[in-house]
């Protein structure tokens, strides 16, 4: 059974289109997009929700082309300069950045401030407080350039597919300290042992997010929510030992780590 296809950017939209025609006294329900042109307060409003705020520029721009128009706009924008790369571009591959986060918070308000292509990297800082990590949980060297790495991988993935962001989150190297997915093991019932399901229990709900959505395009299909004991995936991180063979590869599963017990979702058993 093929995965449903849901995008972020829907999920983003959809609470945006309720927002272009606003009026003193509305509520969200109430405004929904019309076909005439904003006013600049109507436009405004729009892009505080759709950005980090209004300009009078980005305002005349939503004005004339109209919201629908200046979205689509935003999801043809290419990415500009990544945060890993801007950072090595300046200097923070140096040795004496190796076990710090000096040159994250540039990067990170760089993109924020400046990057054209808002719309993204508003979807991104709000993937980034769902999908949560912690800087000061990722205990290796070069913790900046992991944490810079998460981001790209936020801004990414910020137009596409669900079940593709889940996929990179989950074999991210950030993710992987973060919650205890770096060299996880399957249970052994004959010593005890069983996997560590810090990860599973957290990223339940957002599959249950999944499950909702598929049940909304299609409610025949029945969506079962596993339990965390059914999610007993073992990974190992693999992080180069300098900056000059730093590589950010995705976490690679070792079969022999790997849970066997069934479970299922959506009607299928993976």
């Amino acid at each position: 059974m093929s995965a449903p296809a849901l995008t972020i950017g829907a999920a983003a939209f959809a609470a945006l289109s309720g927002c272009a025609a606003w009026r003193p006294g509305a509520t969200d329900s109430e405004t929904p997009f019309t076909a005439g042109p904003l006013t600049p307060r109507q436009a405004a409003r729009f892009l505080s929700q759709a950005a980090f705020g209004a300009t009078p520029e980005l305002i005349a721009r939503v004005q004339a082309m109209g919201p629908a128009a200046w979205i689509d706009e935003q999801l043809q924008w290419p990415r500009g300069t990544g945060h890993v790369a801007w950072m090595l571009e300046n200097g923070y591959g140096e040795e004496r950045f190796r076990n710090n986060f000096q040159g994250v918070d540039n990067t990170l308000w760089r993109q924020l401030m400046g990057a054209p292509d808002v719309l993204r990297q508003r979807v991104a800082l709000a993937l980034s407080e769902i999908f949560v990590v912690s800087m000061q949980g990722l205990p290796v060297p070069w913790r900046g350039l992991v944490a810079a790495h998460y981001m790209d991988i936020l801004e990414e993935q910020a137009f596409g597919h669900y079940r593709n962001l889940l996929e990179a989150i989950t074999l991210s190297p950030a993710m992987g300290l973060y919650l205890n997915m770096r060299g996880n093991r399957r249970g052994d019932p004959a010593t005890g042992r069983v996997p560590d399901e810090n990860y599973a229990r957290e990223v339940l709900p957002l599959l249950d997010r999944l499950a909702r959505a598929q049940r909304r395009r299609n409610p025949e299909v029945r969506c079962t929510r596993p339990s965390h004991r059914e999610l007993r995936p073992g990974h190992r991180l693999r992080l180069g030992p300098g900056v000059h063979r730093l590589e950010f590869r995705s976490i690679r599963p070792q079969p022999s780590r790997l849970g066997t017990a069934p479970h299922e979702l959506c009607g299928t058993t993976p």
